[in-house]
């Protein structure tokens, strides 16, 4: 009998078969033994000598032949016997699931709970896609056709129900001003692509005005520039907030702006659940400037306990929302570093670092980026061309040591993206200490820089950006996701397809992998990432890949002809096989700014 933990190994019982196999030929060959015939030397048909001896051979081959013949006939019987029970087997199989089936469509399905009705209605609205750009800002009902707006629509839905599934679509309240209604415009990584939209002067007439904004469903869009969308703020400060994104018009910093209204509404921010600050200009991604000792006994004397959880916003605006991050858990914060090679970029990380250590407490994710500013044709991050090195200038040997790094622990800390120039990616990685982090996200891009004009690219990075060097700081990562120069990727993943040179297998515990391919040069990316699939499956020494994620450019989940999916489909079937998660998407993410 095969014992039951065969069954989940495929090569555990191919294994068994051929054993037994062997076995059952070397019995059934002893079930025909017979001594008057089988009586001769283990080798009878060797050094035949005289047609006695030949005939003799002639006859024991017929003999044996015979003998071999009634074993196949035997096993042809005992064959066709258990191709027999088998069938009956399946049939019996069938009648009882045929059996359960009756039974089932006879008695009353128990309801499911509301909660996890919520969720379905929810998927089913996340996973439709719609028009980013067509919003219905005058009334309650989404304009686009979906599967929950035909549920809404259809006259045998009864009003319970089609109150409760349009609680499942989110809700833009957006404030007064034009420009405070193109915020969320598109913003379907909040509130999907046809939310409910409703504008705050027509929310007091809403009967259930309250819980429409404390659900966790609900955004609130405003401007810091429009005086009229911070009176209207004013009037439903009553009621809780869960989601607040603010927009900014001017041309210069917006920090004034944001202090004034942290002041104002100190009390309705720390109520809410995520906070967004987007300025129109660049100038505020600065490392900020903390003064942790100004004001401090002011903001221990409030006692204010804050239950904002999600912040985004740029980081020199950081300082002034201190009075509500005491319990912030997740900061997505648009940065620029300038020249990373030079001593501000250093001293602007260990101002970042020693600042957000005094959340270390309850921080536990963490991305920097800068944020991209579209005016510029070439790409250049902001402020990084002020000038351009004399002819001949030697900038290297002028150039003064740089600080030293400071020492920072996030014990909480589980994920970390960064999105910088290396050198920065690396004065970061090697200051930081998250003896929890989980999973690390690097993407290292190119860009201009003023003083030196060299380009920082994937290219210079291959010898610190390395798979050893994360091992070394991070060994117990679970997911390590990596956006460089193709060889670079190629080179990361194919480090962990075996043990190193002392018999160590680099980021043992990883068992999650994420590849981005742009165009159909990239197959290699595939057959490495195979081989870490398979490798790691065949030793005790590392944690089996339970997860991968592909992405590619638009249209490459689609599938049609010529697309990239098709070309690769051969090695996405082949990780079905040996992963039980395989996702397979559009890169649509980017960067997070």
């Amino acid at each position: 009998m095969v014992k039951s933990a065969l069954w989940g190994s495929h090569h555990d019982v191919e294994e068994c078969c051929v054993q037994n196999t062997e076995l059952l030929v070397k019995e059934l060959g002893v079930y025909f033994e017979d001594h008057d015939v089988e009586g001769q030397e283990r080798n009878p048909f060797n050094d035949l000598q005289g047609i006695d001896a030949h005939r003799h051979a002639v006859e024991k081959c017929d003999t044996l032949i015979h003998v071999n013949r009634m074993q196949l006939e035997v096993m042809r019987r005992a064959t066709q016997r258990k191709q027999e029970d088998l069938k009956a087997l399946i049939a019996e199989r069938s009648r009882i699931v045929a059996r359960a089936d009756i039974d089932i469509a006879h008695n009353s399905i128990p309801t499911l709970p509301n909660e996890t009705i919520a969720q379905i209605l929810s998927y089913l609205y996340w996973m439709e896609h719609g028009q980013r750009d067509r919003w219905n800002t005058g009334g309650r009902i989404p304009l686009r056709d979906t599967t929950l707006q035909r549920l809404i629509s259809d006259s045998a839905t009864s009003d319970n129900w089609r109150n409760f599934i349009q609680q499942q679509i989110p809700i833009a309240i957006v404030c007064d001003g034009s420009s405070a209604a193109l915020i969320g415009n598109g913003d379907a990584r909040l509130i999907g692509h046809y939310p409910t939209t409703i504008p705050t002067r027509t929310l007091q007439a809403e009967e259930n005005s309250g819980e429409i904004l404390a659900r966790r469903s609900t955004t609130i869009y405003a401007n810091l520039s429009e005086k009229n969308g911070i009176e209207e703020l004013e009037e439903i400060r009553e009621y809780p907030w869960y989601s607040l994104v603010l927009a900014s018009n001017e041309q210069g910093s917006s920090k004034e702006l944001t202090g004034k209204f942290v002041q104002r509404f100190v009390g309705e921010l720390a109520n809410l659940h995520r906070l967004e600050i987007r300025p129109r200009g660049l100038v505020d991604q600065s490392a900020p400037v903390w003064n942790f000792n100004e004001d401090e006994n002011s903001l221990l004397q409030s006692n204010l306990e804050s239950n904002l959880r999600v912040v985004r916003a740029p980081s020199g605006l950081l300082p002034d929302l201190r009075p509500i991050l005491n319990n912030v858990a997740i900061l997505d914060i648009a940065i620029n570093f300038g020249d990373p090679d030079t001593i501000t970029a250093r001293e602007s990380v260990n101002a970042l670092l020693e600042g957000l250590s005094h959340y270390s407490s309850t921080l536990t994710v963490l991305k920097l980026a800068p944020a991209r500013d579209t005016s510029f044709r070439c790409g250049t991050i902001f402020h990084l061309r002020s000038r351009s090195p004399s002819i001949g200038e030697d900038t290297t040997s002028s150039r003064p040591k740089k600080p030293r790094l400071c020492r920072v622990a996030f014990p909480h800390l589980e994920q970390l993206k960064l999105s910088l120039p290396m050198p920065t990616i690396h004065d970061i990685l090697s200051a930081v200490d998250c003896i929890l982090l989980s999973r690390l996200d690097i993407a290292v891009y190119e860009s201009w820089v003023s003083s030196s004009m060299h380009r920082h690219s994937p290219r210079d990075a291959v010898r610190e950006i390395s798979t050893s060097f994360i091992h070394n700081i991070f060994p117990k990562l679970r997911s390590f996701v990596v956006r460089l120069d193709f060889a670079l990727v190629l080179r990361s993943y194919e480090s962990l397809e075996a043990p190193d040179d002392s018999g160590d297998w680099l980021l043992p515990m990883l068992d999650s992998l994420e590849l981005h391919i742009n165009n159909w040069t990239e197959e290699a990316l595939l057959e490495s990432a195979g081989r870490v699939i398979i490798n790691r499956l065949k030793t005790v020494s590392t944690t089996s890949i339970r997860s991968i994620r592909v992405t590619g450019i638009y249209g490459f989940s689609v599938g049609d002809p010529g697309q990239l999916y098709d070309l690769y489909r051969k090695h996405f079937n082949a990780f079905k096989l040996f992963v039980p998660e395989v996702i397979i998407s559009e890169d649509a993410s980017g960067d997070t700014w």
